[in-house]
């Protein structure tokens, strides 16, 4: 091989690798780096009941922004999606709302969306049920702490940090990555599909249909993408 040639594939491999380097380090420098043995919750010195991630173990997600596939679990009471890579945990970044989380093996997908919590907009990491370019329905998956609890009398058992899975949230967006609630009252459900609320309406009643059902929802918000 000639000097040029050589000199020509020196270049592109420099090329590939800071490629490479800048798209991982433009995202990592906004990740909150964990020390190796640390999670999100480091109760090995005592018992702990539950847990506050969403599966039961790391799983290989691909991650759009990274364009790479990685280990990754969701801690649905902080709210974080974290990245074991290598023994180090990364939390994905949530100022960027322009990638996806997508689980190999359950086929689920997360996204990140701006919602409302106490009257004030913050952003969260929902499961993606419904896609298209006219409306998202999500699925916020919630998991409460509860602190362990001494025996006070003979009476009460101990109870250890316990974290239980809270029943989900059902959002819908359809602009500015702000993802709204579904509402609880059925007259306020149905403005949601504005023009088309009475044919929503109809074949809700048709089908008898309880959009306070997941798989009841997902049939509705099908239907509403075909007809409008």
């Amino acid at each position: 091989m000639d000097y040029k040639k050589k000199y020509t594939l020196l270049l592109l491999g420099l090329f590939f690798v800071s490629m490479v380097h800048s798209q991982f380090a433009s995202v990592g420098e906004q990740y909150n780096r964990f020390d190796s043995t640390i999670k999100t919750f480091d109760h090995s010195k005592e018992p702990t009941d539950g847990s506050p991630y969403v599966f039961k173990e790391f799983n290989p997600a691909k991650i759009s922004l990274l364009k790479e596939v990685c280990l990754v679990n969701f801690d649905a009471y902080s709210n974080k999606m974290e990245i074991d890579k290598q023994g180090r945990i990364y939390c994905l970044p949530t100022n960027n709302f322009n990638y996806d989380i997508h689980f190999i093996n359950s086929k689920k997908t997360y996204q990140l969306f701006n919602y409302e919590v106490n009257k004030e907009m913050k952003p969260g990491f929902f499961l993606v049920l419904i896609k298209n370019n006219k409306r998202y329905l999500l699925k916020k998956e919630r998991i409460r702490k509860f602190d362990a609890k001494k025996a006070t009398n003979g009476y009460n058992a101990s109870r250890p940090i316990t974290f239980k899975r809270l029943k989900a949230i059902y959002y819908t967006c359809f602009e500015n990555n702000k993802a709204l609630k579904i509402p609880s009252k059925k007259k306020h459900f149905l403005l949601l599909f504005n023009q088309q609320k009475d044919r929503i309406a109809t074949y809700m009643k048709q089908q008898k249909l309880n959009y306070k059902k997941e798989e009841d929802l997902l049939q509705i918000f099908k239907y509403y993408n075909r007809i409008n």
